[in-house]
């Protein structure tokens, strides 16, 4: 069965025109490239990038309220617009058959705008994902398999560009490997560079540990790395990802009673290069009834306290 998707958005993110694409670094190359999918239909406000991707498609376009009107029914909604349009465009889609909506991150930002869009779902029974797409990638699942959370543990972050654009894919990233923090402290809080987005040194503490946030100037350089202490183990998640180490913790030949980390390691099995396409994959066993999911409002609730707890 090939399901059918609404495609909300032409820019960037949603579309590129390349429809061979091999990174999957937008919606439409990782729609395009899966043949469980096909998109029927895309809406866009903007007469250029309809035309432009009508020619380029062949597949139809419209303006949203034009879209409105039709009777289409289809079993994947794709919003990838800006997120000072998200609520607005589910407070229009709420009444059309979708079984899931994925939305580009964030919901919004604010956390008012984010409990709303959920409940529309929620109303409407659409299975709401955000494209936190790391969440689903190999070596992130296997990490979570080395972690144990009755150990001790201690973990540092490094990301940049702002915790909305980017901070949030590695808060999902810690939310997925070790749940929801007891409580947090912030360091340090900027204005970021780019419009509406902060740049924000933090502290996540939990029974047994503590997560380290520092965000890097992205006016430097782009700067993301993971690196996780446990009893057992050390974790290293480099390269914005792409590679992915695990040193096991072993005795100290040289020092009686101490303990070292390996200089061995095992790297773990990487797909962080097919973008958006696990995500697919993983709404595709939603729709064949192999997997469930529920909706997580860890990551913006999170955010938002962060953000401005203190300030209230």
């Amino acid at each position: 069965m090939i399901y059918s998707v609404v495609l909300i958005g032409l820019g960037r993110i949603g579309y590129e025109y390349d429809i061979s694409n091999p990174t999957y670094n937008t919606h439409f190359s990782a729609i395009s490239n899966n043949k469980n999918f096909r998109i029927i239909c895309a809406i866009d406000n903007d007469e250029i990038k309809r035309k432009n991707f009508s020619k380029q498609t062949g597949i139809k376009t419209y303006k949203m309220d034009k879209f409105l009107k039709t009777k289409n029914t289809f079993d994947l909604l794709v919003i990838a617009t800006p997120t000072e349009t998200h609520l607005d465009v589910f407070k229009k889609i709420k009444n059309f058959k979708s079984k899931i909506v994925l939305c580009e991150k964030p919901l919004s930002d604010n956390l008012q705008d984010t409990k709303e869009i959920i409940n529309i779902c929620k109303n409407s029974n659409f299975i709401l994902l955000t494209n936190f797409f790391r969440r689903y990638e190999k070596s992130a699942i296997e990490i979570k398999r080395h972690i144990n959370l009755n150990q001790k543990f201690k973990v540092v972050v490094f990301y940049s560009n702002g915790i909305y654009n980017n901070g949030s894919h590695f808060l999902d990233l810690v939310d997925l490997w070790f749940g929801k923090p007891q409580s947090f402290l912030v360091l340090k809080k900027i204005k970021s560079y780019k419009l509406n987005d902060y740049d924000v040194d933090f502290v996540l503490k939990f029974k047994n540990g503590e997560i380290t946030f520092l965000c890097w100037d992205e006016k430097f350089y782009s700067n993301y790395f993971i690196k996780i202490f446990t009893e057992k183990n050390r974790i290293d998640y480099d390269f914005n990802g792409f590679e992915t180490k695990i040193y096991n913790i072993i005795e100290n030949e040289d020092f009686k009673g101490f303990k070292k980390v390996n200089t061995e390691y095992i790297k773990l099995e990487n797909n962080l290069k097919d973008g958006f396409k696990n995500i697919y994959e993983y709404i595709f066993n939603i729709l064949t009834n192999k997997k469930t999911t529920k909706i997580s409002m860890n990551t913006p609730e999170l955010i938002e306290k962060i953000l401005f707890e203190n300030e209230k």
